[in-house]
């Protein structure tokens, strides 16, 4: 767990620092790497056991900041490529509030790349589950990206008025 997360690091620290060429051949090459318990492409309705666990999480872990590169570079298509590849292999070996951490952080990643490519619409629809806090990890960050969002086809005071009538209600 600790090496896949350790790996995932690395990669979004080489974004941090804005080093996408090498953030994105540091990804590549995990991936093309033949690693010991690698199994074929998962099937939607298999269970991971075993070594499958591992090898789901450190793909899982490769993918993301890869997705996270090609948005920084303006390539959103492909990132949602990475994003989709990611949850293919979603199963992370985390707690479970880590886990709803990274199902918010993954809804997060889809709607900045919808969001880029101008659906509106869609990348609502991925952030509006996770504005409320959960009660084990606050993720303040998509609070403020939805209002973003939602002030794409509403004007601020209409969402003030919205509020306070659902607040009477």
């Amino acid at each position: 767990m600790f090496f896949n997360l350790s790996i995932q690091s690395k990669g979004k620290i080489l974004v941090e620092f804005n080093e996408l060429d090498r953030a994105r051949n540091f990804c590549i090459h995990l991936i093309e790497q033949d690693i010991p318990f690698e199994t074929d492409m998962p099937n939607e309705n298999d269970i991971p056991t075993g070594d499958d666990i591992r090898y789901y999480d450190f793909k899982n872990t490769v993918y993301l900041p890869l997705a996270e590169t090609e948005y920084q570079s303006a390539n959103y298509s492909k990132s949602i490529e990475y994003l989709d590849l990611a949850e293919r292999f979603r199963y992370v070996i985390l707690c479970n509030g880590m886990y709803r951490y990274h199902k918010k952080e993954v809804a997060t990643y889809y709607a900045k790349n919808y969001y880029s490519l101008g659906d509106y619409k869609k990348t609502i629809y991925l952030v509006m589950p996770h504005i409320l806090s959960d009660g084990h990890i606050p993720y303040n960050k998509v609070v403020w990206d939805a209002i973003k969002y939602i002030l794409q086809n509403h004007s601020r005071s209409y969402l003030i008025e919205e509020f306070k009538s659902a607040m009477k209600n």
